[in-house]
This record gives C-alpha cells, sequence and structure tokens, in this order.
C-alpha cells in the first residue's frame, strides 16, 4: 500500500488557528504579555492583551513597541527589570506580586513571567501573565478594618453590659473611643434649645471642656446640618470655608484644629450630640466617621437600654398604682416586651420592638403563643418553664428564635411573673444580640486563623508587659534561640545571644521605642549565637501598644530564623561581585582607548591592549617597564618628579585639557596625546590608572577644520557684500522703472487725455461726442491710474524719505485698500536703519509676507510689531490667527529644493547681511513670522559672529504644541 504524505494545512486552515489562538490570548482572563530581550539588554513589549489594556488605561500604541522602563512606573520599575533579569538568569518562571499606579489608578497584580530561548540558547524573548488582585485586595483591606471597628465595638459592649448608670456610660464611651482614635477630646452634650450642654468629656492633653455652649459656636453652616440631623467633619478648621474669621478663632481658642459631630434626634427631635476633637489637622476617613456615628448610637443606646431596665423594674414596683404608666414605658422601650398569660402563654400586650423584631403587627400576635407564631418551639418553652420553676424567674437567657420571614435572631430574654389586678403574666425582655454574637464568633475565629498562621510560619512570638515587667516567651521562641523551657523568660538571657556586634542597633531600636511617640512598629534583622557557637539571623517583628499619655504599656513581637535566606543572599551577592569583576577586566581589554595602570613607584602593573598597540608594544610587554618608558627621553626627568608629586597628593586629573602631551612609540617616533588621571586605594598603597587617547588624526582634522573656516567666513563676507548689492541693484531697477513709469509713460498717457478733452470739447458744440470716445476717455484715465499706482508700488517715496516705521504705516493703508486685509502696526519710531538695503529688504518682506497672508492664512486681521532689540538690531513680527501650516514640511522642502522662492529669497537675504528669519506655526494655531536685521551695522561688515544659513525644528516656550522653524 502507498504511504500517504502528511496533509499539509490549507492557507484557510491556518487563518483559521491564528484567529482561535488570538481570540484566546485577547479574552484569556488574566493580562497576558509578550516582551522581547534586545541585544542591548533592553526588554520592549511585542504585545499585549485586550485584558491588559483595559486594566490599566494605557493605549495598545503606547505599549506596543515600547521599552518596558517606558511603561512601567516607578518605583516598580526597577523592580520588573530585576525580576525580568532574574528569569533570564535562572532559566525558570519567576513570580512576584507588584503595585503600580496607572492612569486607571492603583493596580495590584500577581506577576509570573517565562523566559525562551533560542537554539544557542540566548534569551530572545519573555512571555509574561498577571492576575489582577486590586479587588481582592481592596476587599481584604476593608475587611480589616471592618474588623478593626467590631472589635472595638465588642469592647465597648463588655464594657457597657455591666453599668447600669448612662452617666458611667457615657464617660466608658467617651474614654475608649478617645483612646482607640488617639484624639484629643471626645464629649457628650444634651440640646437644651439652641445651647449644648456638655455633660461628659473625655480629655487627652486639652483642659477639661464643659458647660453651654451655643449652638452656632461651631459655625452657621454646621448647625444647620445639625438641625437636619447630618453628621458633619472639619479636617482642618484653619482652611474651611464654612466658617468665618470669628467662628474659626473660637474654636481654636478651644484648641479644636479638627472635629467630627454627630446629632442624635428621636422622633425628629435634637436630643445630644457627641463630638470628636483633635488639637491638630486631621483627615478624618470614612470608617473613622462611620465608628464615630455606631459608637454614638451605641451610647445612646445603651444609655437608653439602661434607662429602660431602670424604669421597667420601677414599673413592676408601681405596676399596680399606675398601669398608664407601664403602658408609656411599654410602647417606648428601645428593645421588645411582651406581656403573656401565665395560665396559657397566650400573648395580651407586645410592644413597637417587638413588631419590629419579629415582623408581626399586634393584631397578628395577640391571643396567640409564641409557638404557633412559630417564633419559638415546644421544646423551648418547656426549658424557660423549667428555669421560671426553678429560680422564679429568668434573667439573661440566650435563645434563638425566627422572624416571620425566617430570619434567626439571637436574643437575651429575661422574664418576670407580674400580678395586674388578679391576674398572673409573664412580662419578658428580649434584648437583640444578634450582631454582637456574630461579632465575636468573627473575632474567634479570626484568633483560630492568626494561631494557625503563626505556626505554619514556624516563627517565635513573646510578649513584655510594662507594668509587670513580665516577659513571656513562647515554644517557638525558645527553640530558634535555643532556650530550654525551664529556663526563665528574661531580657538580660535574651540580649546575650545577640551578637556583640549587633547589640548596638538593638538596643538603639529599643531605646527609641521605649522613650519616644514616634516608632510604634518594627522590623529589625540582626545575628544570635546560639549556646552550640552557631551563627544565625533572625528577623524581628513587632509593635508598640501606648495608652493615652503614649507611653509603652506592652510590646509584641514575632521572630522569624531567616539564615538560610541571609546565606543565599550572600552567596548570590558573592556571584555577582566576581561577575562584576570579570566583566569589568573583559571592558578594559576590549576598550577602545588606552588604559595603564602605575604603582606608587611608577612601575606598569597592567596595560590593555589598545594601548600596547598605541605604543607598538608586543602583548604583555609593557608589564614591569617603567611608565617614563612611554615618554620621550628629553621629558623623562620631569615626568618622574610630576609623577612623585601626584602621588603625595592623588586627585582626578584631566591632562589633555590644558596641556600638550606627547607620547613616544617602542620605535622612538612621538606622537600627540591625551592622558586623564584617577586614582584607587589598593592593598599595596594605591595605583594610578590613566586613560590615553591618540589625538593625531584629530589635530589633522582640526588643523583643517580651521583653514575651512576662514575660508568659509571669507566666502560669507563676499555672499553678505552681493547680497547687500543684489538688494540696493534691485531697488536702484525699481526706482528707475518708477522714474520711467512716471516721468515717461504717465506724462504720454497725460497728454494723451488733455488732446482728447479737448477734442471732446469741440466735438461737443455739434452734439454728444461719440461712444468710441468716451470710451477711451475712461481707458486713458484708467491707464493713468495704473500707471501712478505702479510707479508707487515699486518705490515707496516714504520708505526713503521718511523711514522704516513710516513705510509700514503706508503698507498697512496699501494693503487695506487693495485687499481689503486689516493691518495692526505697532511701530518703535526709533527702529529704523540708515542702511538702504536693510530697510528696503525688510520693507520687500513684509508686503510679501502680508500678500501671503492674503493667499493663504483665511484672515481678515494681520498684526505688524517693529522694535529695536539690543545689539542694535531690528525685530519686526508679522502674525495672524489664520489656518496655520506645518513649518516642519518647510524644512523638509527646503532640503528638497521645494520652499517658495518668496521665504526662500527672505532667508537667504536676511542671513547674508548677518540676520535671521524664524517661523513659528502649527495647522490650525495660526502662524508668526519674525525677521532680525542689523540696524546700523556697515554694509561692508563681514563680522565673523555673523550667523550662515540654518534651519531647525524645534518646540517653543509659548506653545508646546506649535512648531518653529528657522529659515
Amino acid at each position: 500500500m502507498t504511504q500517504m504524505a502528511p496533509r499539509r494545512a490549507l492557507p484557510g486552515e491556518l487563518l483559521a488557528r491564528e484567529h482561535e489562538l488570538s481570540a484566546i490570548y485577547e479574552n484569556v482572563p488574566g493580562i497576558l504579555f509578550y516582551v522581547a530581550v534586545e541585544p542591548d539588554g533592553e526588554f520592549r513589549f511585542v504585545s499585549v492583551s485586550r485584558t491588559g489594556l483595559i486594566a490599566t488605561g494605557v493605549t495598545r500604541e503606547q505599549f506596543v513597541g515600547s521599552r518596558v522602563r517606558d511603561v512601567i512606573p516607578p518605583p516598580s520599575r526597577d523592580l520588573v527589570l530585576g525580576h525580568y533579569r532574574e528569569a533570564i538568569r535562572s532559566g525558570r518562571t519567576v513570580r512576584w506580586k507588584e503595585v503600580s499606579v496607572y492612569p486607571a489608578g492603583r493596580k495590584v497584580g500577581e506577576v509570573a513571567v517565562t523566559p525562551l530561548y533560542d537554539a544557542s540558547g540566548v534569551a530572545t524573548h519573555l512571555l509574561g501573565i498577571v492576575h489582577d488582585i486590586t479587588e481582592r485586595e481592596r476587599l481584604e483591606e476593608a475587611l480589616h478594618q471592618r474588623e478593626e471597628r467590631l472589635a472595638f465595638l465588642l469592647r465597648l459592649n463588655d464594657a457597657l453590659r455591666p453599668l447600669i448608670d448612662p452617666v458611667e456610660m457615657q464617660d466608658v464611651t467617651a474614654r475608649l473611643l478617645g483612646e482607640h482614635l488617639r484624639v484629643n477630646r471626645v464629649s457628650y452634650a444634651t440640646v437644651d434649645g439652641e445651647e449644648f450642654i456638655v455633660t461628659t468629656s473625655y480629655e487627652n492633653g486639652l483642659p477639661p471642656y464643659r458647660g453651654r455652649e451655643p449652638i452656632n459656636t461651631f459655625g452657621e453652616a454646621l448647625r444647620e446640618a445639625c438641625k437636619g440631623g447630618e453628621s458633619f467633619a472639619v479636617s482642618d478648621v484653619r482652611t474651611d470655608a464654612r466658617f468665618t474669621d470669628a467662628e474659626r478663632a473660637s474654636l481654636l481658642a478651644n484648641e479644636i484644629a479638627a472635629l467630627v459631630g454627630v446629632m442624635l434626634h428621636k422622633e425628629g427631635r435634637r436630643l445630644a450630640a457627641f463630638c470628636v476633637h483633635s488639637a491638630t489637622r486631621r483627615v478624618w476617613t470614612h470608617d473613622e466617621i462611620t465608628l464615630i456615628e455606631e459608637t454614638a448610637e451605641r451610647m445612646w443606646s445603651a444609655a437608653e437600654r439602661a434607662r429602660a431596665e431602670a424604669a421597667l423594674r420601677l414599673a413592676n414596683q408601681k405596676l399596680r398604682e399606675s398601669e398608664a404608666r407601664f403602658s408609656v414605658i411599654h410602647d417606648r422601650a428601645p428593645f421588645a416586651i411582651s406581656l403573656a398569660d401565665m395560665s396559657d402563654h397566650r400573648l395580651v400586650s407586645v410592644n413597637e420592638a417587638f413588631e419590629r423584631m419579629f415582623e408581626d403587627s399586634f393584631e397578628e400576635v395577640r391571643g396567640k403563643t409564641s409557638a404557633e407564631l412559630g417564633i419559638s418551639t415546644v421544646t423551648s418553652i418547656d426549658a424557660l418553664a423549667e428555669e421560671l420553676q426553678r429560680n422564679g424567674l429568668v434573667r439573661d437567657y440566650e435563645v434563638h428564635r425566627r422572624t416571620k420571614s425566617g430570619a434567626e435572631r439571637i436574643l437575651v430574654l429575661s422574664i418576670d411573673p407580674v400580678t395586674i389586678g388578679e391576674r398572673q403574666f409573664l412580662l419578658t425582655t428580649a434584648i437583640d444580640v444578634t450582631e454582637k454574637k456574630h461579632a465575636e464568633a468573627a473575632l474567634r475565629e479570626r484568633e483560630q486563623r492568626l494561631r494557625l498562621a503563626l505556626e505554619a510560619s514556624a516563627a517565635g512570638s513573646w510578649t513584655w508587659d510594662a507594668g509587670t515587667d513580665h516577659v513571656d516567651w513562647d515554644e517557638g521562641f525558645r527553640l530558634r534561640y535555643g532556650f530550654p523551657p525551664d529556663e526563665p523568660a528574661t531580657f538580660d538571657a535574651w540580649l546575650g545571644r545577640v551578637h556583640e556586634e549587633d547589640r548596638l542597633q538593638v538596643l538603639a531600636l529599643l531605646d527609641e521605642i521605649l522613650h519616644t511617640t514616634t516608632k510604634d512598629v518594627w522590623d529589625q534583622t540582626f545575628r544570635i549565637v546560639l549556646p552550640n557557637g552557631t551563627l544565625s539571623w533572625i528577623q524581628s517583628l513587632g509593635r508598640a501598644e501606648r495608652n493615652a499619655a503614649g507611653d509603652v504599656t506592652r510590646l509584641t513581637g514575632l521572630e522569624f530564623d531567616v539564615t538560610a535566606r541571609r546565606q543565599a543572599e550572600n552567596a548570590l551577592q558573592a556571584r555577582r561581585v566576581e561577575e562584576h569583576n570579570r566583566e569589568l577586566r573583559l571592558l578594559i581589554e576590549t576598550a577602545a582607548q588606552g588604559i595603564v595602570s602605575v604603582d606608587g613607584q611608577g612601575t606598569i602593573v597592567t596595560a590593555n591592549r589598545a594601548l600596547e598597540a598605541m605604543f607598538g608594544w608586543g602583548p604583555g610587554e609593557l608589564i614591569g617597564q617603567p611608565i617614563e618608558r612611554l615618554v620621550p627621553s628629553s621629558l623623562r626627568d620631569a615626568h618622574v618628579q610630576h609623577r612623585i608629586e601626584y602621588f603625595a597628593a592623588p586627585s582626578p586629573l584631566p591632562m589633555g585639557a590644558r596641556l600638550n602631551l606627547v607620547g613616544e612609540h617602542k620605535d622612538g617616533s612621538a606622537f600627540p596625546i591625551e592622558v586623564s588621571l584617577n586614582h584607587i586605594a589598593t592593598i599595596g598603597g594605591g595605583h594610578a590608572i590613566a586613560f590615553v587617547t591618540d589625538v593625531t588624526e584629530r589635530q589633522r582634522a582640526a588643523a583643517a577644520l580651521r583653514e575651512r573656516t576662514v575660508e568659509l567666513e571669507q566666502r560669507t563676507a563676499q555672499l553678505r557684500q552681493m547680497a547687500s548689492d543684489l538688494t540696493l541693484a534691485e531697488q536702484r531697477a525699481r526706482e528707475q522703472l518708477a522714474k520711467t513709469l512716471h516721468d515717461g509713460l504717465q506724462q504720454m498717457l497725460a497728454l494723451a487725455a488733455i488732446s482728447l478733452e479737448q477734442q471732446m470739447t469741440r466735438d461737443s458744440q455739434q452734439g454728444p461726442p461719440p461712444g468710441p470716445l468716451v470710451e477711451a476717455k475712461g481707458q486713458l484715465e484708467e491707464a493713468i491710474a495704473a500707471a501712478r499706482s505702479l510707479s508707487v508700488e515699486l518705490f515707496p517715496p516714504v520708505l526713503q524719505s521718511s523711514g522704516l516705521p513710516a513705510a509700514l504705516r503706508w503698507l498697512a493703508d496699501w494693503t487695506r485698500n487693495k485687499y481689503g486685509l486689516k493691518v495692526d502696526v505697532s511701530v518703535d519710531p526709533l527702529a529704523s536703519s540708515t542702511r538702504k538695503d536693510v530697510r528696503t529688504l525688510i520693507f520687500e518682506s513684509v508686503r510679501e509676507l502680508l500678500f501671503n497672508a492674503v493667499k493663504h492664512a483665511h484672515v481678515d486681521r494681520v498684526t505688524v510689531e517693529l522694535a529695536r532689540e539690543p545689539g542694535d538690531m531690528l525685530s519686526i513680527t508679522v502674525a495672524d490667527q489664520g489656518i496655520g501650516f506645518d513649518p516642519g514640511g518647510l524644512v523638509d522642502g527646503a532640503k528638497a529644493g521645494q520652499v517658495g522662492w518668496g521665504l526662500f529669497s527672505i532667508r537667504e537675504r536676511l542671513t547674508l547681511l548677518g540676520g535671521r528669519f524664524d517661523i513659528e506655526s502649527a495647522p490650525g494655531r495660526g502662524t508668526c513670522f519674525r525677521l532680525i536685521a542689523p540696524a546700523d551695522t556697515a554694509q561692508g561688515s563681514t563680522g565673523a559672529d555673523a550667523p550662515v544659513s540654518q534651519a531647525v525644528i524645534r518646540p517653543t516656550s509659548r506653545d508646546i504644541g506649535v512648531a518653529s522653524a528657522r529659515v
């Protein structure tokens, strides 16, 4: 059977496969990118997936083809490039976490790059993928802040739970919040009309703040916010625009530089205010404001609960005396209250809090048991009955109940038997502690996770209590420091393990933590010596807890054994140093410049191949020779003295900058050189490093250049004189033509017109003149006017009689009358020239530019300015706000010989007269021409500083978007 050849893929199949791979590349969830490794060590983006463009906000044009260092923003740039090089060096995938700020915002990503190599083992590309974890990081941070807030609220609830006095609750709440936020004052005030009555105030470094204060103390704007029940926050009283100067001064007098206020309302009435003050500027975060609001609400709720409980106890005592009073307390209590018949447990009364808690109205629950409503089960009811029978009442009994919608709530019940009239009832109060229990469970779970993380990280932990001076080490700490389980934990024992060379820095850090308030966390690495003499590296991380006065109350730390990592880092550094030295030796040997190293006795220690070839020596022949062997014999004695003086006071010395130095070939021939000296310290006493350059060809080129420069200056002077002569010759030709028109043609036309007029007068006696005669008369008058106008245009008398300023004003009027273009002229009366060729060239150039504006600019107004500049120069500016053009194209056209004759002529003649011609323009941005010309320099001057013809494109300081050309 004939074997079939493998089928070759058709072009359509290849295209489909390419589209499939492109679709996978563009739609993969992560960010894919492809980077080329260039021969010079640079990295350049070849492609990036669409996901990357969306995530960063950078366009594909900005990515593709750009160097990585130009796309990745600092400070991540060096980190990224380092990982790229590490991947190439190690030949494996390298992963890291990167945080950068792009146009789309701050991004956090997990990055992995894999090197690709060609057949010869050279890295050619890097293939990378980034997983955007920005949102995950944000959520984790939000979760952390929420956990801290819940932890504080849990501490607050625990502190308030045993209290029954509302004022004491307010004091405790103010103190705990002040310590948690580290603020200077927390106060609670009741509202009495338009005044605050401060009843509770916690201070930290500020005087007490109590008594009555008008509400408008905090400013009219904040007073309106208080009326609306809104919380308000002020980060800086000094700059907040909501305060008047008087209000600001009043607040600062009470040392209030920043504050947050929360109004407590009930049924639309302002009842109290809860304020937090800072004596310095402070930017309040959203979480801090939310925590203050929640703390105020919890304090208010706890105080209300305490008041309600007190009221409830009072109501139980006086229930028989006042059923109406019980009804008021019953209805307004902030927690659920129910009254059930003791005989059958059917509900006879519930308050509004009960209705809200269980989502049932009074009509729906009346006459039913909690079991019938689905709130509780028969089993739970029996358990409560047993507790009631055993103790006569129920206190703080935790139960789980379901609402009408099925949500489970955790309640703390208190049940009291009460007698109303002759009937027995059970009065039940239910406080919802669901959120508190959830917070406690979350806290326990977090603590468990922290313990597991500590065990997994193989770290040791320790604590120090400042009040008791008690130190505690866990098992991991003892293991890392080599302490047996029964050895007492003491500071001196630990310090004895620290390497003696590192003790000072460790003690300095401890002293800073204990005696200043600026350092609360630390991350320090140091060495320890174990009992068996082994040296280990420890990384210590920790945090200091402080009281309101800033004193340290507790230190907590984690100790990690980083010996293996440190050894790996040292080994890597040694390899890098070795590689650097190898590269340096290769660089010196292959350098094109001659390099020689000399010891203090003038003996050559090293000489690279370029220096040996420069002086005609073979490889290695110069080693051990005196350095004076490279100096002409006539200069060697002086060189020895210079060498001794240099080694006595070594310093970098560019010798070739001012001296004409000479070296000597091995065959004895001399040649010019440049030498730069430097000094490096060595174990043997230091070496001088000389960098030597053979400047023979440079000096020849310089001499040739000087000869060409002199020749060019001579030719430039000749061209300048020719330009002046040409301008004057053109002017004389114009003047002669104008005189011919005026004295010849105009006179002949005038005589013909007079003769024709006389003939028409004679013929009019016999009747109307014939039509051809009338038409001929009109044509003669038009010819006379045209000849007169042309004569003036060719040689305006005002230019020679009144000077350049007057001539420019005449030109403006002439342009407006002839073309309808308004020309605004601003001239310095003294800005004129005694040189006829300069006046003429400037006048004709301005007329050419105005004509160009009429043809091309599409404007109805142009400005012309004439001024005198320093250096005896005239400056003429012609500007319009027309359509503009790209001066770059003008320069390109000049190089190709395609520039318009008018601009080319202006440029050449101004340049030859010692001036220049600048253009600033851009499409849609108007055009500005600037002519610079000498005012009174002698016409035959050929100053060497006169510029030659030049053309450049450069940005201007006035508008970076407008290109500029000098022509």
